[in-house]
């Protein structure tokens, strides 16, 4: 679920120290509080949706705190990504609609080749004909090392 406050109030959060990551995109800020993942986790399973630069942040949590994470690359197509953008924000100003078409352009298409280091696995291809096939590909991912890690204990 989704929590919106405004930017004062993600900068007081942030300099609390209660953000596990966060980034600012697009004129705005994203990110997760240590008690909405917290809450996620307890109910099994938290799945976060970041940048690059959120991936560390949760990675670097994640070890302070000895929470196990899996990182996941899931590339899109880039005029699948550009409808998604245009959809999702279609209430706001022409601006700024493009200057996350801009953003998102020139910097989440090469998330997954740039940063290999942070994935623990990687898929692209991500759009409308190939979401399924993709989709079963992460959850056999996902499962395949948790058995593994399972195993190893």
């Amino acid at each position: 679920d989704y929590s919106f406050v405004d930017k004062s109030m993600m900068r007081r959060m942030i300099d609390a120290g209660v953000m596990v990551e966060y980034v600012e995109f697009g004129g705005e800020i994203y990110g997760i509080a240590e008690g909405q993942l917290r809450m996620a986790m307890d109910s099994g399973c938290a799945v976060v949706v970041a940048t690059p630069e959120g991936v560390t942040q949760v990675q670097k949590w994640s070890r302070a705190n000895r929470v196990p994470v899996l990182s996941v690359y899931i590339g899109g197509e880039i005029g699948e990504l550009i409808l998604r953008v245009v959809e999702r924000d279609s209430g706001v100003n022409r601006e700024t609609l493009v200057r996350r078409i801009e953003g998102l352009v020139s910097r989440e298409i090469h998330w997954g080749p740039n940063f290999t280091h942070l994935w623990h696995a990687m898929f692209n291809g991500f759009g409308p004909d190939t979401q399924d096939g993709v989709l079963h590909a992460v959850i056999r991912s996902v499962e395949g090392r948790l058995n593994r890690k399972l195993s190893a204990r």
